[in-house]
């Protein structure tokens, strides 16, 4: 039987008479939410003095020039706004028509190119003759929602919350105007990072700031008496900077801005501070594919509900609304832009948990949401062409086009289309627009198939949910422009309205470019002409698949359903001992020698992710800015882990890293389980309970390997697991037909249910099952049938109300109230993490995860997932009130015993969780770094084991020194001081722990930087200009590598190798490096290789494992046919 969502109750309509009002019907929660909305005067807040009609007024020139005077000496674009100003822009861009221009009478309908011309808060009168529309809530309807908020100055006291959010954003020069926007934004950043008021300082863009080396910005900067003595923030990639300049796109990604709004703590002043982030690249989406990424703006603030670490103004009755209307009601003025909000999205903090947390809970933790904000107008920006909708893509940043927020929304979401929708959910379906993704193709209307039906089980559900075909032509072409090794067997994209997976048509054999769009996947209605609409984006595809570890949170399900509940704890916890056995001995066993560490420390950390997107290895001063990256390549330099003490140090931290890691999410290495894409058999081959999986190369463990797997039992699981049938054992089969489909699991089609919905409620748009074939788990466990829906209608409400009775009842403002409505619902306190961690504990207490109110909870979990999309009203009153009527349980619930780090009772551990970690897992992980540790105090010898010492590290210093010349004498004492100076910023920066790491090293390492023969020159000291020349080696492209670069870094190495270590390898790591290298003796000399070379590099452990045999005498010089073969053909001497 299908599980199915509990039924909620929808308020019936309730009509009332009159023109000043629109019927009312909503929810308790919604309504108590919205109950102060209006900062209106009191004149427009009684019903009976306004009336069904509105008269308009031509306002006379004299009045219109009293306006524009009023403006005149104030900046364009100020930090605070209201109406007037919007006025004046209108008036001042518009060849100053009557005010009556922006009030068309209402039975007009208006155009996009009107609808960017209108002010913002404009009134809207009723629609004439149009029948009352429900539910619409009567705090929003009510007639001084619909009036204009009339501009009153200083009304506020400034230490009032709505006064403490009228100056939040910084106030834009007027000296910048004319600067491109990545100047404006870091001239601003800096300026707010120096904590100089932006408001009092004037600052005249210099052309030469816009220079592609981000030092020349920096030093036009320091030239300013403002800015003598501050130290500056951290500066943006070159790549960024450089595409910030130019066309803010760079090798397929985009450049955009982002800040985070941080509490003010005081009494008074801003009630956010704002901490802007330097121009950075990220991957672009399609919204800013076609209106350009300078246009959004990102920001990461408190969430206003959040009840954790809050100033004392937000505990105040009210406040999180205050915040709320700040944002979404008026436009911001920021960097001499207009900004709107339109999307808001948790930031992550309160998403339900796919597994369980062993730690505790984190107090200090401050829920946050992220906002997006699209620029409306700004220096440079024009009025849209007459007759023009939208801008045309190929604007560039210098010179945008003035447009509404509300019209870029029509263009992407077309609600009038789709009126019948709910609100809530169509402006969830924004996310479409601002996921991240990779364009690909852009489909003719011919090649797009929409499909009038799903595929349909006998029961009429719907077996396909989320999932389409695709022409092996269009995977084809996938392959080509992402660069994969291999035709991807299935995608996950987005393609206008459509989300979801695409899956490989086997029957395709033709060239022929065509892709099919199935109902379940149209999130609304698209008319597909505009190619951005029409274009294949790409968010992830099927790829090759590796080991899988067992969540946290299959284990109570797994012991729940095996046939031998002891048997089971008993392989599991004998699972855990052999991977901690195997982790540590690999690590003991790849200290001994340098190219066995070099393969562990490339093993088990994901660092390709970083190296592509950056097509090299990132640095922080000296350093690669990952320990991972740095052991790697302080390895490739030629030092050894079991000689250089800083070495062994950092392999200690990553260690510990990996162990703490493992005593917190305690993860269990299957060797025979993956976590692969689901998608469905179209063809109807496989029948009911089977499923196929094959692999693109071999996959197992040390014991086997497979590249498919036929006529067997496996598990499937998704998570989050919350009900015992989230975890099937089905049949796995290979069919002949379906080999073309690799690297994902094809579930069959066939049934009265979809196996994925059976699976936690899943479904096919880009869901991964976790797949496990090792018979020790699947043997033994049986299936637990779907559960039975359960009613919850009368603890939860529902907001439906559509689009279109939002436009019958606000008309043009439609879109505007969507969004204002729907950032008050979701950023309202979220109840998914509290019930999920209420669930936790309530089952844990009872040790019980199958029983009646272990299901109820588990439904309700089910039900708040799309909590916003759904419209779905369910607060802490609701929930407590379930728990005494349902549950019969304590409100509150202590945390289970493995969220502490220590097993502190007297019996011993009897939840699964619990014994893993406190009778296994911790005892071992708590002995080998006790060891391990022990083992690196004890070498304390100058001679033997590991030191921070390095003779190879001075010889640049000592062969110098040896030089008998008063010039390089003095330059050398010259140079000692420099470096001393420099040594003591780092102590005065590493003292200050609470500023950013990174943003203190590359500050130190600008000022190292600065330390050049010339400018200890200028400083007094007597210095040959022909040594100096020969030391700089300026023709070098970069002076990192040069003479003096080498002589720096091993003069600061022969001063404080020992008294402030962290110092000389932090800043200069790099040229350490290179010195060691060509001290190093061995085979040949150093082998040099670039940056984009160096970052495509990766140990070859099969390599490894047979030189490290040959080395201790186990191994041979035997190589299978396959490499013989193309040794020869290479033309190696195999036996020399």
């Amino acid at each position: 039987m299908s599980r199915q969502k509990s039924s909620f109750k929808v308020n019936q309509p309730v009509s009332v008479a009159g023109d000043t009002s629109f019927s009312t019907s909503f929810t308790k929660a919604y309504s108590a939410s919205t109950s102060r909305r209006s900062f209106a005067p009191t004149v427009f807040s009684h019903p009976e003095t306004v009336t069904n009609t509105q008269t308009t007024v031509e306002i006379s020139s004299q009045e219109r020039k009293e306006v524009l005077e009023q403006f005149q000496s104030s900046d364009d674009f100020p930090a605070s706004s209201g109406e007037l100003l919007a006025l004046r822009e209108s008036f001042a861009r518009h060849g100053e028509p009557g005010i009556d221009a922006a009030y068309p009478p209402s039975h007009l309908r208006l155009s996009d190119h009107a609808l960017n011309q209108q002010l913002d808060d404009v009134p809207y009168p009723s629609v004439e003759g149009a029948e009352p529309v429900s539910p619409i809530p009567a705090e929003i309807s009510r007639p001084s929602d619909l009036q204009p908020h009339l501009p009153v100055e200083d009304l506020e006291p400034p230490s009032s919350l709505p006064g403490r959010l009228e100056h939040i954003w910084p106030q834009f020069p007027k000296g910048l105007r004319d600067a491109p926007i990545a100047v404006v934004w870091e001239v601003t950043r800096i300026c707010l990072h120096c904590d100089i008021d932006l408001a009092h300082t004037k600052i005249q863009y210099d052309p030469r700031w816009a220079s592609q080396d981000f030092a020349d910005l920096w030093k036009g900067l320091r030239r300013l008496d403002v800015f003598q003595g501050k130290s500056f923030p951290e500066r943006p990639t070159a790549e960024a900077w450089q595409a910030a300049l130019g066309s803010f796109t760079s090798r397929g990604n985009a450049v955009f801005l982002s800040l985070a709004l941080d509490y003010n703590y005081e009494a008074d002043g801003p009630l956010f501070h704002v901490r802007m982030q330097p121009v950075r690249l990220a991957q672009s989406y399609r919204l800013a594919r076609r209106f350009g990424s300078d246009r959004f703006l990102d920001v990461l603030m408190p969430s206003p509900c959040s009840a954790r670490n809050i100033p004392k103004a937000m505990k105040k009755d009210g406040a999180a609304n205050e915040v709320i209307k700040w944002l979404t009601e008026k436009p911001h003025h920021f960097v001499g832009r207009r900004w709107m909000p339109f999307f808001v999205r948790d930031a992550g903090y309160r998403r339900q948990p796919v597994e369980f947390r062993l730690g505790g809970e984190n107090d200090t933790l401050v829920y946050k949401d992220r906002v997006t904000f699209f620029a409306e107008s700004g220096p440079g920006f024009q009025p849209l062409p007459r007759g023009s909708n939208y801008p045309l893509s190929t604007e560039v940043h210098r010179r945008r086009s003035e447009f509404k927020v509300e019209a870029m929304l029509k263009w992407l979401l077309q609600p009038e289309a789709n009126s019948e929708q709910a609100h809530l959910k169509l402006f969830t379906r924004i996310q479409l627009g601002l996921s991240n993704t990779y364009p690909v193709f852009v489909f003719e209307p011919d090649q797009i198939r929409h499909q009038a039906d799903d595929l349909k089980s006998p029961a009429g559900n719907v077996m396909n949910d989320g999932i389409g075909l695709m022409s092996r032509a269009v995977a084809r072409r996938v392959r080509d422009e992402l660069g994969l090794p291999d035709i991807p067997s299935a995608v996950q994209g987005r393609l206008g309205s459509a989300k979801g997976m695409w899956l490989l048509d086997v029957n395709d054999t033709g060239d022929d470019y065509w892709i099919e769009i199935y109902p379940s996947q149209r999130k609304w209605r698209c008319d597909f002409v505009d190619e951005h609409h029409r274009t294949f984006e790409i968010r992830s595809h099927a790829h090759e698949l590796r080991t899988a570890a067992l969540n946290l949170q299959f284990l109570p399900v797994l012991e729940d359903r095996a046939s031998d509940k002891a048997g089971i704890r008993q392989i599991l916890g004998d699972m855990l001992t052999k991977d901690l056995e195997d982790e540590f001995d690999e690590h003991k066993s790849a200290m001994q020698r340098p190219i066995e560490f070099r393969s562990w420390s490339h093993n088990g950390f994901s660092m390709r992710a970083s190296r592509l997107y950056h097509g090299h290895v990132p640095f922080l001063g000296g350093l690669p800015v990952s320990k991972e990256e740095t052991l790697s390549f302080l390895l490739d330099s030629g030092f050894d882990p079991t000689q250089q003490k800083y070495l062994q140090e950092i392999a200690w931290q990553v260690q510990k890293q990996k162990c703490d890691l493992l005593k917190t999410k305690l993860k269990i290495k299957v060797g025979r389980s993956a976590y692969a894409y689901m998608v469905v058999d179209f063809w109807g081959i496989l029948e009911e309970g089977e499923v196929h999986f094959a692999f693109s190369s071999k996959f197992g463990d040390d014991d086997s390997s497979d590249i498919l797997l036929h006529d067997m039992d496996v598990l499937v699981a998704r998570s989050p697991a919350h009900y015992p049938s989230d975890i099937q054992r089905v049949r796995a089969v290979f069919k002949t037909e379906l080999r073309a489909l690799k690297d994902v699991i094809v579930f069959s089609s066939k049934g009265n249910t979809a196996l994925a919905d059976s699976l936690s409620g899943g479904d096919y748009d880009g869901d991964q099952a976790w797949v496990c074939w090792d018979p020790r788990i699947v043997e033994g466990f049986v299936n637990a049938p779907v559960p039975l829906p359960v009613d919850l209608k009368k603890y939860m409400r529902k907001d439906e109300t559509t689009y279109g009775q939002l436009m019958q009842g606000f008309g043009r403002q439609a879109t505007r109230k969507m969004i204002e409505r729907s950032f008050q619902f979701s950023m309202q306190h979220n109840m998914l993490g509290v019930c999920t961690n209420y669930k936790e504990r309530f089952c844990y207490t009872r040790n019980c995860v199958s029983d009646n109110k272990a299901i109820l909870l588990s439904t309700l979990l089910s039900n708040l997932v799309d909590q916003l999309k759904n419209g779905i009203s369910f607060g802490h009153e609701d929930f407590d009130q379930l728990i005494r009527e349902e549950l019969g349980a304590p409100l509150r619930l202590g945390d289970p015993a493995y969220k502490d780090d220590a097993w502190r009772r007297r019996d011993a551990p009897k939840h699964i969780v619990d014994y893993l970690k406190f009778s296994i897992a911790k005892p071992a992980i708590d002995r080998e770094l006790a060891a391990y540790h022990k083992a690196m105090e004890q070498v304390d010898s100058p001679l033997d084991g590991a030191h921070r010492w390095d003779a190879d590290l001075s010889t640049v210093y000592e062969d110098f020194r040896g030089i008998k010349s008063q010039s390089c004498q003095v330059l050398l004492t010259a140079l000692i001081a420099s470096i001393g100076e420099v040594e003591m910023l780092w102590k005065r920066k590493m003292a200050r722990e609470k500023e950013d790491y990174a943003g203190r090293i590359k500050e130190i390492h600008a000022e190292w930087c600065k330390i050049q023969p010339k400018t200890l020159a200028k400083n007094g000291a007597k210095i040959d200009s022909k040594m100096v020349r020969l030391l700089e080696q300026q023709y070098l492209p970069d002076t990192e590598m040069s003479h003096w670069a080498l002589l720096k870094a091993s003069t600061a190495f022969k001063l404080y190798y020992n008294k402030s270590n962290k110092f000389v390898w932090q800043i200069a790591g790099r040229q350490l490096a290179m010195i060691k290298a060509m001290m190093t003796k061995g085979d040949g000399v150093p082998v040099l290789a670039m940056p984009l070379m160096y970052a495509a590099l990766m140990p070859d452990k099969r390599f490894v494992k047979q030189y490290v045999a040959k080395l201790e005498g186990s191994g041979s010089d035997y190589m299978d046919e396959l490499e013989r073969s193309q040794a020869e053909t290479d033309g190696a001497d195999l036996y020399p």
